[in-house]
C-alpha cells in the first residue's frame, strides 16, 4: 500500500482522516518498510525532497509547452503508466524554457521536473 502525496494538490495527508490511516496500516494485506524482507539490510541514500508543486510554473498552448525553474532541474514527460516518453532536458538553467510536443501523440501525460531540492509532477493534455 502506498500512498499518492500529489493528490488533492499536494495535500494527501490532511485530506485523509486518522481512522483511515489507522485502518489501512492495521490491514494484514499491508507490507510496510520494516516487516519487508531483507530492506534494514539495503540503504536506499534517498534524502528528502520538498513535494511542492508550486516550484515550478507551467502553462501550455495548443502544442507548445512553456515551463519555468527556480534552479537546475532534470525535465521529462511520462505516460500515465509510468513510461517515458520524451525526456525534455538534464540540468536545465533556472529560468523559463519553451518546447514543442508536436511529436507527442494525444493524450494526458504527466511533466516531472525535478531539481536538488524538489520534484514537481504537473498533468499536461495534448489535444
Amino acid at each position: 500500500w502506498m500512498p499518492w502525496y500529489d493528490t488533492w494538490s499536494g495535500n494527501f495527508l490532511s485530506q485523509t482522516s486518522e481512522t483511515v490511516w489507522k485502518k489501512n496500516l492495521a490491514d494484514d494485506r499491508v507490507y510496510k518498510l520494516e516487516s519487508m524482507p531483507g530492506w534494514t539490510d539495503y540503504d536506499v541514500g534517498i534524502s528528502p525532497v520538498s513535494k511542492n508543486s508550486s516550484v515550478i510554473s507551467l502553462s501550455q498552448q495548443g502544442r507548445s509547452l512553456q515551463f519555468t525553474v527556480p534552479s537546475h532541474s532534470n525535465v521529462a514527460i511520462f505516460s500515465l503508466q509510468g513510461k517515458l516518453v520524451q525526456r525534455i532536458g538534464t540540468d536545465l538553467s533556472a529560468g523559463t524554457h519553451t518546447v514543442e510536443l508536436s511529436k507527442i501523440p494525444l493524450g494526458i501525460y504527466i511533466v516531472r521536473v525535478q531539481g536538488k531540492n524538489f520534484v514537481s509532477n504537473k498533468k499536461i493534455v495534448i489535444r
